[in-house]
């Protein structure tokens, strides 16, 4: 992947990416401060310094390596997984259908999310790409993480 391209789901990963800490608190780089970080206590990185600053005056950085990876670059992709978590383990076309949609709340969100990890690392990915290079249809999407992020589960 060179650094223009999108990477996809379930292609090897592997860039030099940066992480910011040192933040007097911590949790006020959180879109929603009370609930935390979105998928709880995990790596995450920044492809940029710039934007790992936000999170901290020290940077880290290291070349990060995801095997298996799970890319979210739209709200579609956001709604697919948050939806796969109300799933039975082998879906038919009916409980397709009875995915549910992103929960309005934004505890149910973050609940849904930490669900979405455990079943993440059941599938066998190893992290989460949220790819925010475009602005098309990734309005929930960037107000929950604001920059592409990198997260190592």
């Amino acid at each position: 992947m060179n650094d223009r391209s999108a990477p996809k789901t379930g292609e090897i990963f592997s860039k030099k990416l940066f992480r910011g800490t040192g933040r007097s608190k911590a949790s006020s780089v959180y879109t929603n401060k009370s609930l935390g970080a979105i998928f709880g206590k995990v790596g995450y990185w920044a492809i940029s310094e710039a934007v790992a600053k936000k999170f901290g005056p020290n940077i880290e950085s290291r070349v990060i390596t995801l095997e298996n990876p799970l890319v979210l670059d739209s709200d579609l992709a956001l709604g697919d997984l948050v939806g796969a978590t109300t799933l039975p383990p082998n879906p038919t076309l009916e409980d397709l259908d009875k995915a549910e949609p992103l929960p309005s709340k934004a505890r149910e969100q973050i609940q849904a999310l930490h669900k979405a990890k455990k079943l993440l690392k059941a599938k066998g990915n190893d992290g989460v790409i949220v790819w925010l290079e475009s602005d098309i249809g990734n309005k929930h999407l960037r107000a929950w993480f604001r920059d592409t992020q990198i997260i190592e589960l």
